[in-house]
C-alpha cells in the first residue's frame, strides 16, 4: 500500500506562514511507515526513493552509535 500526497502545516492567522511538505506512507508486510519531506515533486524523489533514503541514514546512524560505544565516546 502506498500513499503520496501534499499536506500543509501551520495556520494563516496572525501572518503565520503555511508550510507545504510531503507525506508518504507506506505499509510493507504488517508495518507501516509514513515520511515527510519538503521534495513535493514526486518526478524529482519517488517515493520508494524515500524509504530507501530513511533506511540508509538510520543504518548510518546505529554505525556511529556503535563506533562512539565502542570507543568509549557515548557523552559525544
Amino acid at each position: 500500500m502506498l500513499k503520496d500526497r501534499l499536506i500543509q502545516l501551520g495556520t494563516v492567522r496572525r501572518g503565520a506562514p503555511v508550510l507545504t511538505l510531503r507525506l508518504i506512507e507506506i505499509k510493507v508486510g504488517k508495518t507501516s511507515y509514513s515520511y515527510i519531506t519538503s521534495v513535493l515533486d514526486p518526478q524529482i524523489l519517488p517515493p520508494y526513493a524515500v524509504a530507501d533514503l530513511y533506511r540508509r541514514r538510520w543504518r548510518i546512524e546505529e554505525a556511529f552509535y556503535t563506533v562512539k560505544r565502542l570507543l568509549g565516546l557515548s557523552c559525544l
